[in-house]
């Protein structure tokens, strides 16, 4: 069992240490603070979890600060965020997740405390797209009302489920994951207003949509140009005509916000995508 030696004492859940090997670490738990003072000992059974600079020094140096102002408690809130990505999706997250899931929860819980809502307004999407995600991000929100004993808005399951998709993805970040729904609503939304339509959104045909626009957002997010495969492209050339004409619009839209020219096959797969979704209305 380890001794540690405190160099810092942040609050009473949050300690900087130096254990043996003259390694920093941030050691959490419920009280392992409390009236202690530099110099003095701490061992593994005062802390519940701990941090070492060498293992990550730019999350550290985030964590460092993020835990200067938020309670021990949020810690315990991704840690069963973790877990339950773990259990259920079998999946492991990036640890960047600790900092940005802990800053978001903390706003998240002084806007509910001012009585002020933040919509997601991706989150119908969402509920299709990450459905998986979703359903955890329903199970974190449960637990932050048993942690925190306030209830966070049902729209923040949204923005807790795109956290979950940003962390199981250790080359994006938040931004990437946001242009990404961004772009899908933006899409969706051309499309609603050009046909004067509302979709059915438990159908398989827009569940095939939204996923093929998730995939073309991240195209385009990430700069990728599909190639043009001819044979296709003149196969249907000159099919789903009035569906084109709302991919004229999909197109400018893109190219306007995002600086991206969609190939020629991605217009017509962007037809067919949406003339199925049309053509009952």
């Amino acid at each position: 069992m380890g001794n540690y030696k405190i160099s810092k004492v942040l609050n009473n859940n949050v300690v900087i240490v130096c254990d043996e090997k003259d390694r920093e670490l941030i050691a959490l738990g419920g009280g392992v603070g409390f009236g202690k003072k530099r110099g003095e000992y701490i061992s593994d059974e005062d802390m519940e979890k701990k941090f070492i600079a060498a293992d990550s020094e730019d999350l550290y140096k985030k964590l460092f600060n993020t835990l200067t102002r938020v309670s021990v408690e949020y810690v315990d809130i991704v840690d069963y965020t973790v877990e339950i990505v773990k259990k259920d999706l079998g999946i492991k997250l990036n640890p960047q997740i600790y900092v940005l899931l802990m800053d978001h929860l903390s706003f998240a819980v002084e806007r509910a405390k001012e009585h002020l809502n933040l919509s997601c307004p991706m989150l119908a999407e969402i509920k299709i797209i990450y459905k998986n995600e979703y359903n955890v991000a329903k199970k974190v929100l449960d637990y932050c009302e048993k942690k925190l004993h306030i209830r966070l808005p049902s729209s923040e399951a949204g923005f807790i489920a795109m956290h979950i998709m940003n962390a199981t993805n250790c080359t994006s970040d938040i931004n990437q994951t946001l242009d990404v729904m961004v772009i899908v609503n933006g899409v969706v939304r051309i499309i609603k207003e050009y046909y004067q339509i509302e979709f059915e959104e438990n159908s398989l045909d827009y569940l095939r949509l939204l996923t093929h626009l998730n995939f073309f957002a991240k195209r385009i997010v990430l700069k990728q140009m599909e190639e043009n495969d001819q044979e296709v492209i003149e196969l249907l050339q000159g099919k789903y005509l009035e569906a084109q004409k709302c991919v004229d619009e999909i197109v400018k839209y893109v190219k306007e916000n995002f600086g991206y020219t969609i190939s020629e096959q991605e217009r017509i797969y962007l037809a067919i995508h949406i003339n199925r979704n049309v053509k009952k209305k």
